[in-house]
């Protein structure tokens, strides 16, 4: 039984000299590594920013003498970093796409609008010199770019379209398991906080319904009001 004391930090670093471990328990460290951050907690998707520290590594007094099958180690160290990870509060991450668009100013208002629809965020608004066409540069989620195009056009019946380049990564600073707890947050939320959605908890389950995964997601809310259809004689 080998016991494993782990903190998460914003690589594995080991609070010891390596040459002091045994190079089964160094390789099996590094390897328990890559298995966990390949696959998070949230979505099971690959993590970026992370680093452990191992504190301590103690082996119990029964089991020393034998035998430590690398497997068995590595499994024992994966799990240690893993539960390390999930208690730590982790956030979601989303790309985000650099949006180009040319519109006159009869359909600035219709752009605005879809742009909104879809938790775009403008940057700039400029207007060419000489004439009524504005150059517009916002920031799109790529989940909410599907569409997107297509929507614009109807929409401004087809004076602006848009050109979509990959910009970067975006935190979402919401908690997808956030709960209120005073008596402020609960005022403000509700006491399950079910009166305001949470963007990341949507985005987090959206992503885990797609992969198979399960979800903390009633599936019948109101029991007592369904009843039986009669069926038709």
């Amino acid at each position: 039984c080998v016991c494993v004391c782990v903190c998460v930090c914003v690589c594995v670093c080991v609070q010891r000299p390596l040459s002091s471990l045994d190079p089964q328990v160094t390789n099996a460290m590094y390897t328990a590594f890559q298995m966990a951050v390949e696959k998070g907690p949230l979505c099971e998707e690959p993590l970026i920013g992370v680093a452990l520290a191992v504190l301590d590594i103690q082996m119990a007094k029964e089991s020393q003498g034998e035998k430590i099958l690398s497997g068995q180690l590595i499994q024992v160290v994966r799990d240690a970093f893993k539960e390390a990870i999930h208690i730590h509060e982790s956030r979601l991450v989303e790309p985000m796409y650099l949006v180009h668009l040319h519109c006159n100013d009869a359909m600035l208002r219709r752009l605005y609008a879809v742009i909104g629809k879809r938790r775009g965020r403008i940057i700039t608004e400029d207007v060419i010199e000489g004439t009524q066409t504005f150059v517009v540069k916002c920031y799109l989620p790529v989940e909410r770019s599907f569409g997107f195009a297509s929507s614009l056009r109807a929409r401004t019946s087809g004076m602006a379209s848009p050109q979509l380049v990959f910009s970067h990564w975006e935190i979402i600073p919401e908690d997808p398991y956030f709960v209120p707890t005073t008596a402020e947050e609960k005022e403000e939320f509700g006491q399950n906080a079910k009166l305001k959605p949470n963007l990341a908890r949507s985005l987090m389950d959206g992503v885990r319904k797609r992969k198979g995964l399960p979800v903390e997601e009633l599936v019948v809310q109101h029991a007592e009001k369904q009843r039986t259809l009669a069926r038709k004689k």
